[in-house]
C-alpha cells in the first residue's frame, strides 16, 4: 500500500462510528506536515518520499498553490508496517515549472498513531 497524500488534513484520527453490527476502521497511521516557505511566484509544491522499513516510496504529488490550505498543512496516509521512519522532500515551482525553493527531512511513522512535523523550503541558489 503506497502512503495517500491529502493537500487538506481532515480528520486524520479514527473517526469512524461503530453502529450496530459495524466494524471499527483500524486506527489511522498518518504523518501531518506543515510546510513553511514563501508562497511569491509559487504555482505548486511537489512532494515525495519514502518509508525506511519497508523501501515504499511515494509521489511525487503535485499540489497547486491555490489548493493548499492556508496554514500549508498536508497529511500523509500510511500502512501501518511503514512504521519507523518517513523522508519526505518538497520543491515550489512556478509557472514555468522552475524550482524554487526546496527542502528534505525525515520524520517518525508511529503504527496507528498520527505524527506532525514540520518542513521547511529554502531557495537554494541564495547566499546564506
Amino acid at each position: 500500500m503506497r502512503a495517500a497524500l491529502f493537500a487538506a488534513v481532515v480528520a486524520l484520527g479514527g473517526c469512524a462510528g461503530a453502529g450496530a453490527g459495524s466494524q471499527q476502521e483500524p486506527p489511522t497511521t498518518g504523518l501531518v506536515l506543515s510546510l513553511h516557505f514563501d508562497h511569491s511566484n509559487v504555482e505548486a509544491v511537489t512532494l515525495s518520499g519514502a518509508t525506511f522499513a519497508s523501501s515504499r516510496r511515494f509521489g511525487p504529488y503535485v499540489v497547486s498553490e491555490d489548493d493548499l490550505p492556508r496554514d500549508s498543512t498536508v497529511g500523509f496516509v500510511f500502512d501501518s508496517s511503514d512504521e519507523g521512519t518517513a523522508m519526505v522532500c518538497a520543491q515550489s515551482h512556478d509557472l514555468s515549472g522552475n524550482m524554487l525553493q526546496s527542502g528534505c527531512d525525515t520524520f517518525d511513522i508511529v503504527s496507528a498513531a498520527v505524527t506532525k512535523g514540520s518542513l521547511t523550503l529554502v531557495d537554494p541558489f541564495s547566499s546564506r
